[in-house]
């Protein structure tokens, strides 16, 4: 598996536009509903947008995974969607992209890293609690989702498990 940014390339968006019509098509697509736009939508809004830090991971040189964050606050990175293929789950992959965008996130300045997580999406619960983040109750939506941070002040950025 290699994680790199996302390049623009034909292959590196086809593998993306791919992995969101498999979203879209499952029964997952309800807990992503805001991100699932059309195609030239999210291209345009996440993919080309200043702003935005994408990563893909690569495994056999295809597009298995991608995590987006913004650019929320001076001194913090909003994780906007993480995404893994069917057929590539259980390999470790959104966890090392969470690693990867974490260590990025500290390295270009940033003091936290925060995410929304809906309260029924139990992957993604466990993999921020996993991954170190401090996890509470979202003001806005409190009986919807959860809010997840994680302090990057701590010198390294990542506590792996």
């Amino acid at each position: 598996m290699t994680i790199r940014a996302y390049n623009k390339s034909e292959t590196d968006l086809a593998g993306i536009m791919a992995l969101l019509e498999e979203l879209r098509g499952s029964k997952e697509a309800e807990r992503f509903s805001f991100y699932l736009q059309d195609s030239n939508t999210y291209k345009t809004s996440y993919l080309t947008t200043k702003g935005f830090y994408r990563l893909v991971a690569l495994v056999d040189g295809k597009v298995a995974g991608f995590i987006i964050g913004e650019h929320y606050l001076n001194d913090t990175v909003n994780l906007v969607m993480l995404y893994v293929g069917k057929d590539y789950r259980k390999q470790g992959i959104a966890f090392e992209l969470k690693k990867v965008l974490t260590h990025l996130a500290q390295a270009w300045g940033y003091k936290k890293i925060v995410s929304q997580v809906r309260m029924n999406n139990l992957e993604s619960i466990k993999l921020n609690l996993k991954s170190g983040w401090h996890q509470e109750i979202d003001k806005v939506y409190p009986d919807y989702y959860y809010w997840f941070s994680k302090e990057l002040t701590d010198g390294t950025g990542f506590s792996p498990e």
